[in-house]
């Protein structure tokens, strides 16, 4: 069983979470399709907001197609590695159904990190690579922005059996303090903010919480400095955006020293 971390709401995290994109992000798909040098761009992202399976996977056939052909173009492959991890995305939505394996077969084929569950017989692709190329080309965009975030919030390092460890919050903090520090101004700044928020909450709630799945008194080193960082973040995206439910909910739960959602941990159980 696929887990974010303990068999309770406290590991309520973004960690493996693929939401179906929002209208909202409508015109960060538009300009990634249109770099990626897609066609019929609007239609391709209305198509992410549908549940059609069997379309999505046409679509995301027609992207793979063009992968050999981005070597020379260093931003046109990091649009289509992110366009690409927005369709993957959006076919592994909720109610979506995990890919057969003709399909995972094909995705490995071309370079895609996926995995098989044997509980429950799924094939999962983690998008995390593609995202991380995008974040990390020289392009300043808002794709690369939003894929910067999305990676961000899926560990970094995402994957559905924790082989990279279960401490993701590390990372989380590592990358995250760092973009904020090149990218002050960014259009997702506040939003990479709650995100090392909750990984620095995720340290702290760690040396409180006790389960199966971790020793608390291995992180308890760090974890009130942890605790005061998290509550200064959360404090700093409610000053810029007071209806941020996320902030003010773990900026209360750490003001009295309880646990909060252990957001960046991982446990494949």
């Amino acid at each position: 069983m696929l887990m974010k971390a303990m068999l309770s709401l406290l590991f309520a995290g973004p960690l493996f979470a693929n939401p179906r994109p929002s209208r909202e992000e409508a015109p960060v798909l538009t300009e990634a399709c249109r770099d990626a040098k897609m066609s019929r761009c609007e239609n391709a992202v209305e198509l992410l907001f549908a549940a059609d399976a069997k379309r999505l996977d046409k679509m995301l056939d027609m992207a793979l197609r063009l992968l050999p052909e981005r070597g020379g173009e260093p931003a046109r492959a990091a649009a289509l590695s992110y366009w690409i991890a927005k369709v993957v995305e959006a076919r592994q939505s909720d109610g979506m159904g995990s890919f057969d394996k003709a399909r995972a077969d094909a995705l490995i084929g071309m370079g895609l990190d996926v995995e098989h569950l044997p509980i429950g017989d799924a094939w999962v692709a983690s998008t995390s690579p593609l995202l991380r190329d995008a974040a990390e080309s020289k392009v300043d965009t808002g794709w690369s922005g939003a894929a910067f975030l999305g990676a961000l919030r899926k560990g970094w390092n995402e994957n559905p059996t924790c082989k990279t460890g279960s401490d993701t919050f590390r990372v989380v903090i590592e990358k995250g303090e760092e973009y904020l520090k090149t990218h002050p101004k960014s259009p997702v700044a506040a939003a990479v903010k709650l995100e090392v928020g909750r990984a620095y909450a995720t340290w702290w709630s760690l040396s409180t919480a006790t389960d199966d799945y971790h020793d608390k008194a291995q992180y308890a080193g760090g974890a009130e400095a942890a605790r005061t960082k998290a509550l200064g973040l959360f404090r700093e995206v409610l000053k810029a955006e007071p209806e941020n439910e996320v902030a003010r909910r773990e900026a209360g739960v750490l003001e009295k020293k309880g646990t909060g959602d252990l957001a960046y941990f991982c446990v494949y159980d």
